[in-house]
């Protein structure tokens, strides 16, 4: 390197990162990304891939359209789109290849498209409503032992939180009002439980009777969500079932924590969901993520009874990505779905980022002070010789990442840079160390985008 550009660099260098640090955690390196820094997936993982494709296992195999950006993606959401009475799949790739990221890029889609998907699958409502559920359980501990009801409960409250929500949409409600006056819907929920979901069930189950409870019946006689109330009734209806719906937690409890019983509960919210919505909307998609901390029985437990609950939902669409340590072949249905995810090539998702959030970047904007609307490196001005440094760095970093992609022919050849940064062209490494330090980083990272992020 020119020694030239700023001899004070090197006594700099310790100092940079503890500047920096919430910069490169928050923004550098976060999970989830934009649309336009996100990078599609290229490199899928194969060291499980010969003991799955056995008989009793179907893979199915992505057929690539090199001719579209983000086709594993747009794969997906295409099967996704797919009408199946049977429907779910498992979505297996390695430790941090960015699975949960594809997931947060598939369901921004969704409501990209949203309207032009009520369109096309034709739901019932004037003005309809329905979204993808994602369950995020990355904090659920691996040592509970009521992991199982607890991944059910979560479902089930968030499939409670959204039929409420539609129905206080489609009444014209201000939902916002509502939350505040009712925390998590819990007296609504529980108004739904009694006046929609038992009526629904009728007498196909018995094992659920015990949630009757005729203190929270409506004098109406109705459902729930046939009915329509201004802002002001919904909320003197908050007030007074309050009493009874707290009175109701000792019958909850019963059917919470019996296993088999919650499922029983679970299946019954989700056909009630299904039932106000046309068959084989994909916007009935439930994807249920990051179990992949829980111990391998656990997982086998709940990804058995999900295809039970896939059974007995029909035109479901249930999405639950897995590491493949995580999956056991032999303890697993037949009929499982199984699809491979595609991770992306972490030397462009790196060199994309460092170019999008620093080189990219004018020196103005690099020196304004961090804020919270304004993700910049420094939280206090900078002086010059620690811009100089950040800008030094990360050229440097993405010089290895060009290197690394110098065998992708449809890789972007040139580090991309703003206009301020010219003095970036005087550095200069030999090509061997610039080769051989990506070698490194690649044998590494492999397809666990994680760790790319992880040598930032």
């Amino acid at each position: 390197m020119d020694e030239s550009i700023n001899p004070q660099l090197p006594s700099n260098l310790t100092n940079l990162f503890s500047r920096i640090q919430g910069f490169v955690i928050d923004t550098l390196c976060h999970d989830d990304v934009s649309d336009d820094l996100y990078v599609g997936g290229t490199k899928m993982i194969e060291f499980y891939a010969s003991k799955l494709r056995g008989s009793t296992i179907e893979i199915e195999e992505h057929k690539w359209n090199t001719s579209r950006r983000h086709d594993a993606e747009k794969a997906l959401y295409d099967r996704l789109l797919t009408k199946n009475a049977f429907n779910l799949i498992v979505y297996f790739g390695g430790l941090g290849s960015g699975k949960s990221t594809t997931m947060r890029y598939l369901l921004r889609r969704f409501q990209s498209q949203a309207q032009q998907l009520r369109t096309t699958y034709g739901c019932d409502q004037i003005q309809c409503h329905r979204r993808p559920i994602y369950l995020d359980f990355r904090d659920l501990a691996p040592v509970r032992e009521d992991a199982v009801t607890r991944v059910f409960h979560v479902l089930r409250l968030k499939v409670f939180d959204r039929l409420i929500e539609e129905w206080l949409l489609s009444s014209g409600n201000d939902v916002s009002t509502v939350r505040k006056a009712d925390n998590k819907f819990f007296v609504l929920r529980r108004l739904l439980i009694v006046n929609d979901l038992l009526r629904f069930a009728g007498n196909n189950d018995p094992s659920l009777s015990k949630l009757n409870e005729p203190n929270l019946v409506l004098d109406a006689g109705e459902p729930l969500t046939s009915l329509c109330f201004s802002d002001e009734e919904v909320l003197n209806l908050i007030e007074r079932y309050r009493k009874p719906a707290n009175e109701f937690e000792p019958k909850i409890a019963l059917v919470r924590d019996h296993v088999d019983q919650s499922q029983d509960f679970i299946v019954l919210a989700l056909n009630y969901l299904l039932s106000k919505c046309k068959d084989g909307n994909p916007l009935n998609l439930i994807v249920i993520d990051n179990l992949d901390q829980l111990p391998t029985k656990t997982i086998e437990a709940i990804v058995r009874r999900l295809h039970d609950i896939a059974k007995r939902t029909k035109y479901l669409p249930l999405l639950v990505p897995l590491r493949p340590s995580s999956i056991n072949p032999e303890g697993f249905v037949a009929d499982l779905k199984y699809r491979h995810h595609y991770g992306p090539n972490s030397f462009e998702m790196v060199k994309n980022r460092l170019e999008h959030n620093i080189l990219l970047k004018s020196r103005h904007d690099l020196s304004t002070p961090r804020e919270s609307t304004l993700p910049t490196p420094f939280s206090d001005t900078p002086t010059e010789v620690e811009v100089d440094l950040l800008l030094i760095v990360a050229y440097l970093y993405a010089l290895i990442m060009k290197a690394g992609l110098a065998n992708d022919s449809k890789s972007k050849s040139i580090i991309r840079k703003h206009q301020d940064h010219e003095f970036l062209d005087r550095i200069r490494i030999g090509s061997g160390a610039r080769e051989s330090l990506a070698q490194t980083t690649d044998a590494l990272v492999g397809v666990c985008c994680r760790y790319g992020l992880d040598l930032l």
